[in-house]
């Protein structure tokens, strides 16, 4: 392979960090689609127009851990950093939102799951997150 092509694919080759984010990311992302869909089948609210919305956001996701992914091939192969600053940081940030998620669509299969402690902390921030973002485009 070019090592200018090599520059692109080492950030993720070389950093085992790396490898273990990205594959937390990608397995949140299945078992977040997979508690999502069972949860709209369940309360009868599967809509195609809201799967295809969220799939949009899937993609997205990881469309950024590729810019992520060329932003430190940039750095490390243009200004030879030694590590790769911006993927794991942005692949750590997405996974935790995967794991917010799910446990938001965890509390909306089964509302007992709010009575624990962490599970019902994070879908209430999460929904007043959800308000506040409303209520602020609204203005």
């Amino acid at each position: 392979m070019p090592p200018y092509l090599d520059t692109f694919f080492s950030p993720v080759r070389d950093s085992q960090t790396n490898q273990v984010l990205i594959m937390a990311l990608l397995i949140g992302i299945a078992v977040d689609i997979v508690i999502g869909v069972t949860g709209a089948a369940l309360r009868h609210e599967i809509k195609s127009r809201k799967m295809r919305e969220g799939a949009m956001h899937k993609l997205a996701e990881v469309g950024l851990v590729i810019v992520a992914d060329i932003l430190d091939g940039m750095l490390m192969g243009g200004l030879k950093l030694t590590m790769a600053p911006v993927l794991p940081s942005t692949t750590a940030f997405l996974a935790l939102m995967e794991l917010f998620s799910i446990c938001e669509n965890c509390v909306k299969m089964n509302p007992d799951f709010s009575e624990v402690p962490l599970i019902g902390q994070v879908a209430k921030l999460l929904h007043e997150a959800k308000s506040d973002q409303k209520d602020g485009s609204n203005a």
